[in-house]
C-alpha cells in the first residue's frame, strides 16, 4: 500500500526565499529533473503577477498594522515550505493524480488560509510527482509559525488532517509525525542512517565445507566493502554539491546587495518608488477587477506576466552565473 508524504521546512531569510523560488519555478536547471517533462509542471495556486516569494512576503508584512510599530524578530520564521507527495510503490489501481492534486490543494487552503499562500507548484519532471507550497505564516495579525506547526501535536494533527483529504485516493497515513527538514552536517546525516558494516564475518554453518565457507565469507566481505565504497562515493558527491550551493548562495547575497544599490540609484527618490508601487498595485487591482467579468482574460494576462518574469529571471541568472552552472553540472 502506498503512503502519503508531507514534510515542512522553515524559511528564515531572503536568500532562502530566492533559492526556493528559483527551484520551484525552474529558473536554473535541476540536475535530477527531466527537462522533457518540465512542461508538465503546473501552478495549482498561482503567485500574484510580477511577484516572487520574497516580494510576496514584503507585501504581506506591509499590510499588517502590527509591523507599523514592531520589528520582525531576528529568529522569526518568515515562511514555511510544505512538500506533499506519495509513495509510488503499490499505488491503488484506481489512484487518480488529478484528484490527489485537487485534494492536496484544498488541504493547503483550508489549513494555512488562501491569503497566506504565495504559491503551490506541482513538479512532474522528477521521480515522483510532488507539490511545493510556500506560505507566509500569519495568524492574529503577525508572523506566527507556531500557530500552524509549533508543537509535535500540531504537526501530528496536520498529518492526520492531510490524510482525511487524501484517503479517498487510497493512500495510507504515513508516519505518526510529519517530517521537519532541518540542516545538519552531512556526516551526521549519514551517521544516522545505516552506513555501518558487520564487525565480524559470519561463522561457518553446520556441515559446511571449508571451501564453501571461504567462498561465502569472501562474498559477504566483498558485498560489505562494495556498500561502504558506494556510500562513501555518495557522501563525497553530496559534499561537492553542498560546496557548490554554498558558493552560489554567497553569490546570490552579494547580487542582492548590489541590486538594492542599483535600484536606489535608478529610483532616485522615495516619490519615484511610491509611483512604481502605485503602478504595480493598480495593475494587480485591474487584473482582479477583470477576473470578475472575464476570468479567462485575467488568467491569460497573469500567465503572460509570469512567463515574462520567469524568462527574465532565468536569463539574468544564466548570464551572471555561467561558471557556477557549469561547475554544478560537471561535479554532479
Amino acid at each position: 500500500m502506498s503512503y502519503q508524504v508531507i514534510s515542512i521546512q522553515m524559511i528564515k531569510n531572503e536568500a532562502a526565499f530566492t533559492a526556493k523560488y528559483r527551484h520551484n519555478y525552474r529558473i536554473f536547471d535541476v540536475p535530477n529533473a527531466n527537462k522533457d517533462l518540465s512542461k508538465m509542471n503546473e501552478q495549482i495556486i498561482s503567485i500574484p503577477a510580477g511577484q516572487n516569494y520574497y516580494s510576496f512576503f514584503i507585501n504581506k508584512i506591509r499590510e499588517l498594522p502590527y509591523y507599523g510599530t514592531h520589528k520582525i524578530r531576528k529568529n522569526a520564521n518568515l515562511g514555511i515550505e510544505v512538500l506533499l507527495s506519495f509513495g509510488k510503490d503499490d499505488l491503488p489501481k484506481d489512484f487518480c493524480l488529478e484528484k490527489w492534486k485537487e485534494q492536496s490543494k484544498q488541504f493547503l487552503i483550508d489549513f494555512f488560509g488562501r491569503e497566506n499562500i504565495a504559491s503551490a507548484v506541482i513538479h512532474m519532471d522528477e521521480h515522483t510527482p510532488h507539490i511545493h507550497a510556500v506560505m507566509i505564516p500569519i495568524a492574529d495579525g503577525k508572523l506566527s509559525s507556531c500557530k500552524f506547526v509549533g508543537t509535535r501535536e500540531k504537526m501530528r494533527n496536520m498529518h492526520s488532517m492531510y490524510h482525511e483529504y487524501t484517503k479517498e485516493c487510497g493512500l495510507e497515513r504515513g508516519a505518526k509525525y510529519c517530517n521537519t527538514i532541518s540542516h545538519i552536517r552531512i556526516g551526521e546525516y549519514y551517521k544516522n542512517i545505516d552506513v555501518s558494516i558487520e564487525k565480524s564475518l559470519p561463522g561457518p554453518e553446520e556441515r559446511e565445507t571449508l571451501e564453501a565457507y571461504v567462498e561465502r565469507a569472501n562474498k559477504f566481505y566483498q558485498e560489505q566493502m562494495r556498500s561502504v565504497i558506494l556510500k562513501e562515493r555518495k557522501l563525497k558527491n553530496t559534499q561537492k554539491r553542498v560546496k557548490a550551493l554554498e558558493s552560489a548562495n554567497t553569490t546570490l547575497q552579494k547580487k542582492s546587495e548590489k541590486q538594492i544599490s542599483d535600484i536606489m540609484k535608478q529610483i532616485g527618490s522615495v516619490e519615484n518608488a511610491k509611483d512604481a508601487i502605485y503602478y504595480r498595485n493598480s495593475l494587480l487591482a485591474g487584473i482582479e477587477y477583470t477576473r470578475q467579468s472575464n476570468p479567462d482574460l485575467a488568467f491569460s494576462v497573469e500567465e503572460i506576466i509570469n512567463n515574462m518574469h520567469q524568462r527574465y529571471e532565468r536569463e539574468m541568472w544564466r548570464e551572471e552565473h555561467p561558471v557556477w552552472e557549469d561547475q554544478v553540472q560537471e561535479e554532479i
